[in-house]
């Protein structure tokens, strides 16, 4: 069950959430401009209510069934850096959690997240009050604080954890001994 609370400077706190339509590499899409980087997460119906009369951007997904309620949830921004291409002043803190320890996400390795398998997200948005409506009310868009992401495990993976890396070349990694240069291709004559 996810908990969901406001505090006093209106941020938001997520225990246990469940992220929707994830975009951490910021790829261009029907409803999403190239380098946007967000996500989506689903929110309780209260702070949904709450949030909305405060003015946040807050959705809902339709029934799946008749007889379920429509689901709301909010876009969260992930911003590294500002319009002008600049470096924001508190970009998000990210961390991945896998029973291999902790490892903080910068801004090129987040994509991983697009399609990790998620156990469970705590997270913490901040709101930026961006414009007002014409009622004078203001428009609040969700901004991304700091986020810890616990990934399933591969089974695969955990079974040779812990056998040793070997020092074996990849393709396109070989050099010829001789030259040094034609990477295995055999351009160079020299009889490997």
């Amino acid at each position: 069950m996810t908990e969901q609370t406001i505090d006093k400077r209106g941020n938001i706190l997520i225990k246990d959430g469940r992220l929707l339509f994830r975009n951490f590499t910021g790829m261009k899409g029907e409803y999403n401009a190239q380098g946007e980087r967000n996500f989506c997460i689903i929110l309780e119906p209260s702070i949904a209510r709450r949030l909305q009369s405060e003015g946040w951007n807050v959705r809902s997904l339709p029934p799946r069934e008749e007889g379920d309620e429509e689901i709301p949830y909010m876009k969260v921004n992930v911003k590294y850096k500002n319009r002008q291409g600049n470096p924001v002043r508190q970009p998000p803190e990210i961390e991945q959690i896998s029973s291999r320890g902790r490892t903080y996400l910068d801004e090129e390795s987040v994509n991983g997240l697009d399609t990790a398998e998620i156990e469970k997200v705590n997270l913490r948005i901040r709101p930026y009050s961006w414009d007002r409506d014409s009622n004078g009310r203001e428009k609040i868009a969700a901004y991304l604080v700091n986020m810890y992401v616990k990934i399933v495990d591969d089974p695969l993976e955990m079974e040779y954890f812990d056998a040793p890396e070997n020092d074996v070349a990849l393709p396109g990694d070989w050099q010829c001994p001789k030259c040094g240069e034609c990477n295995g291709t055999g351009q160079c004559g020299h009889d490997v």
